[in-house]
């Protein structure tokens, strides 16, 4: 009986939902490190599994995929992406700058870079991680890959960037404000209680 409630609250047997936003929303979180195996968990929940419904939600930026919880990916609804990160963010750029300063990441740094970073993100532009690191590197910004993926990380745990929309199969970053509109701030009592609920 115990399995058979797992497996319900899982929505792995008897689904609810059609639209992978839905699910997606109801369940909070879906760890996401590796994106295939992530749009797999997804579509195995839904009434009628459907990559395209699933890609045309990260697309849109319905379906949000980035750091948040704990240093990890996860995909998270749009709307539920800011009060969860006023939540997590913290822990989560503690952890990263912690990682970072051996790396030369330090306090000058990192707003140097975010900086830069909205301006190559700007106006909808969806760049890689390598598209990034080497106009960053070009620039002198950043000298080695490692530098960006804390400086990456960090930014998504401020909630500055996201992901964008893949191209040729490559994950890219655009913008957070750019793809999720702002909504109603929760209070933390809120949060906690939605997060819990979820």
């Amino acid at each position: 009986m115990v399995k058979n409630i797992r497996m319900l609250s899982q929505e792995l047997v008897t689904p609810q939902f059609n639209k992978s936003k839905d699910l997606v929303a109801w369940m909070g979180a879906v760890q996401a490190q590796d994106i295939v195996m992530s749009k797999w968990a997804v579509g195995v929940r839904l009434k009628t599994p459907s990559l395209a419904d699933i890609e045309q939600a990260l697309a849109a930026g319905e379906i949000v995929r980035t750091h948040v919880l704990r240093p990890t990916w996860h995909m998270v609804a749009a709307e539920d992406i800011r009060w969860m990160l006023a939540l997590t963010g913290k822990r989560i750029k503690a952890a990263c700058a912690s990682w970072g300063k051996s790396y030369g990441v330090d306090e000058q740094l990192y707003p140097k870079c975010c900086k830069q970073l909205e301006k190559l993100l700007a106006n909808g532009q969806h760049l890689t991680k390598t598209e990034i690191g080497e106009r960053l590197m070009q620039e002198k910004a950043i000298e080695n890959e490692v530098q960006m993926s804390c400086l990456l990380s960090l930014a998504e745990a401020e909630g500055l960037v996201c992901n964008g929309v893949e191209r040729n199969k490559k994950h890219t970053y655009a913008l957070l404000d750019e793809r999720v509109p702002l909504c109603k701030e929760l209070t933390k009592e809120e949060a906690l209680a939605t997060l819990a609920r979820k």
